[in-house]
């Protein structure tokens, strides 16, 4: 259900979903979305005074999430002229018909080899590896950083996440990274990782946690700052 309230001379436009929970919740998600989540046969005017009240810290919100960068892939038939981000850098995309699939790519171009009808498929295929084995080794070269621990090398797992950059279970030694990381740039990459690995030596964020974290990645609360501003448009979309 799709409901407009007027906030200081500022229109809000919302959706309310109706689940099962005791409370009325709202979310504001990219691209700047307003969401209230509520059980079914709450009073509308008390969803409409609820909004409202909350209007001051819609609007910023809005702010915020209208003020951050946007990375608009075209990637539709993988054909020549399509944009692909890949380690923070909007590549165009250069397709060469070629009788061995392959993929290559620079600064500028990211240039696709193959047969048309088989390229999509392909690539995706070929995504999935790049990622795997990007990260794999990514987690590798971080997981030096932490010898002096002792620590056996996380088992790494792969999901396309939109809530999280990564997670850890230390009680199993595994490490979920977001499929997403391979399009945002390296030293983004290196602090999730590192965050991540961190918890297998103190599993909260407290002093310590992000006392060693910051000791192995330099200013690694900037860098979780710019990751969730310069990218959120990607990790948090519907």
């Amino acid at each position: 259900m799709n409901c407009v309230v007027n906030v200081g001379g500022q229109e809000i436009q919302f959706e309310i979903k109706y689940r099962k929970v005791k409370n009325i919740y709202l979310q504001v998600k990219m691209p700047g979305k307003v969401y209230v989540t509520c059980k079914r046969g709450t009073d509308l005017q008390k969803i409409y005074s609820f909004v409202e009240r909350k209007g001051k810290w819609i609007l910023n919100a809005l702010s915020k999430y209208n003020a951050m960068p946007r990375y608009e892939e075209t990637i539709k038939k993988l054909s020549s002229g399509e944009k692909f981000l890949l380690f923070g850098k909007m590549l165009e995309v250069k397709f060469v018909i070629s009788e061995n699939f392959y993929v290559r790519f620079d600064d500028e171009f990211i240039y696709i080899y193959g047969k048309a009808e088989n390229v999509i498929k392909n690539f995706q295929a070929w995504m999935k590896n790049f990622a795997r084995n990007t990260l794999q080794q990514m987690l590798e070269e971080n997981f030096k950083k932490f010898e002096r621990f002792d620590l056996k090398l996380p088992v790494l797992q792969i999901k396309k996440m939109k809530s999280r950059w990564g997670s850890c279970n230390p009680k199993k030694g595994i490490i979920n990274l977001n499929f997403f990381l391979i399009k945002v740039e390296k030293q983004y990459i290196d602090f999730v990782i590192c965050h991540e690995i961190a918890h297998l030596v103190y599993i909260h964020h407290d002093k310590n946690f992000y006392r060693l974290l910051e000791s192995v990645v330099p200013g690694s609360g900037i860098l979780k700052k710019e990751l969730d501003f310069k990218y959120a448009s990607i990790l948090r979309q519907d």
